[in-house]
């Protein structure tokens, strides 16, 4: 096996073995990518899989390359602006005209699980299309930074027009856009929030933690957030016009 480090961060890097290649990178965030991933599943999201392997005192989540599957581009790479949804769109419309609309739905229910799982680090570097026989799908990665409240948080703000929503991490223009996700896509975040529960969550976390054999550093708090979360969510989603936004 020939071992890569990213020489920006000794625990993190790329690992080629049998002609296929694979990331790696330290776990900070215990069991968060493989229980992100298993809820993705479940909603037919295309995400990479992750495993925890044990190298020495060191604990590392390792992932095969997209890439392995097919021909894989980010969407920086493709030049897709993943800071505004209308340029998002824009950019399916040129480079993928025929699955252009299949393509954004996808896109929004990783957006929406975003929300309901607390990410707010969702950017075009961590997202993108992976052509498979000629069929392009949406496929994301990197979702460590999920299910912590203290990254997230909610608010109602007056509904601003489609065209106008950027997706910058300040706080105005991802406020913004999660009002568009919220009212484009209201019967795809009832449906999905009414699957993502405490009780959902907690079995999720359950089979993860029979799969490591140990238990979830942080599975009291995590929980407790979610909690927290799922209820603001709720409250808002029984107000007439419904606003979801959160910000990192």
């Amino acid at each position: 096996m020939k071992i890569i480090h990213n020489r920006f961060d000794n625990y993190k890097g790329i690992a080629i073995q049998n002609g296929k290649r694979y990331f790696f990178k330290k776990n900070n965030n215990d069991g968060v990518e493989i229980i992100y991933k298993k809820i993705a599943d479940s909603f037919g999201i295309n995400c990479a899989d992750y495993k925890i392997v044990q190298a020495s005192s060191v604990q590392y989540y390792v992932s095969p390359d997209i890439g392995n599957e097919g021909t894989f581009t980010t969407a920086d790479e493709l030049g897709i602006d993943g800071r505004k949804l209308s340029r998002i769109k824009s950019g399916f419309e040129r480079l993928f005209p025929m699955d252009k609309e299949r393509l954004f739905y996808d896109l929004m229910k990783v957006y929406v699980l975003d929300l309901l799982l607390m990410n707010f680090d969702r950017s075009e570097l961590n997202w993108g299309i992976l052509n498979k026989e000629t069929i392009p799908e949406v496929y994301i990665f990197d979702n460590e930074l999920a299910l912590s409240m203290s990254s997230c948080y909610i608010s109602c703000r007056e509904h601003k027009p489609y065209e106008q929503i950027n997706l910058n991490n300040d706080e105005d223009e991802i406020n913004e856009f999660l009002e568009v996700a919220s009212q484009e896509y209201k019967d795809m975040l009832r449906s999905m929030y009414d699957l993502v529960t405490p009780a959902y969550l907690e079995s999720i976390i359950e089979e993860t933690e029979k799969e490591l054999g140990r238990e979830i550093d942080g599975r009291e708090d995590l929980m407790k957030d979610f909690k927290a979360h799922f209820e603001r969510i709720g409250k808002l989603i029984k107000q007439p016009r419904l606003s979801l936004n959160y910000i990192q």
